[in-house]
């Protein structure tokens, strides 16, 4: 992408080739059977996807970002790095403390904070469905990589979020 920002879903089985130099990835799902072929089109060079660029997921909680994250990242043979867990290393405390403690806007203010603050490069980095909330999280994320939105249907969501609160799923009190 060099330097571009874009933002896509990627459904590999229907890649479509629309020069020499680009593929155009069609708006999909990526089933996590499909991650490891993810690999073989980057290698390709037909993605142009720079090797210490990051891939940057994003989504809705339960979407998959750190399960297909880890996946991806060990297919392409990068490291691996959850927003999230780096959110608690930096406070100390699970995201559903966090939340109970300092409440929904500042939890989101912690987590731009810790995007903002991301240096490393030539990762898979998954991230917490709540990123979105705050545009200088997004705009630092943006520019540090590609980002990959995850689709995941409603009722497959409702499906895997049982216990929201446990899963430290930022919800302000009206949702």
């Amino acid at each position: 992408c060099e330097g571009d920002v874009v933002s896509l879903t990627l459904q590999l089985s229907d890649i479509k080739q629309s020069s020499p130099e680009y593929a155009v990835f069609p708006a999909g799902l990526i089933p996590l059977s499909s991650v490891p072929s993810l690999r073989a089109v980057v290698e390709s060079g037909r993605a142009r996807i720079r090797s210490d660029a990051n891939l940057i997921l994003i989504g809705m909680p339960g979407a998959g970002t750190s399960t297909i994250g880890r996946e991806l990242a060990d297919s392409l043979h990068k490291p691996f790095v959850d927003l999230d867990e780096r959110i608690e290393t930096h406070s100390g405390l699970r995201l559903e403390e966090i939340i109970q403690r300092d409440g929904y806007d500042r939890f989101l203010d912690l987590e731009a904070e810790v995007a903002r603050d991301f240096q490393e490069s030539g990762v898979v980095l998954a991230t917490g469905g709540s990123v979105v909330y705050r545009p200088a999280a997004m705009i630092a994320l943006q520019s540090q990589g590609l980002l990959i939105y995850l689709h995941t249907p409603l009722e497959e969501l409702r499906q895997r979020l049982s216990n929201l609160q446990q899963r430290g799923v930022v919800l302000d009190h009206s949702q």
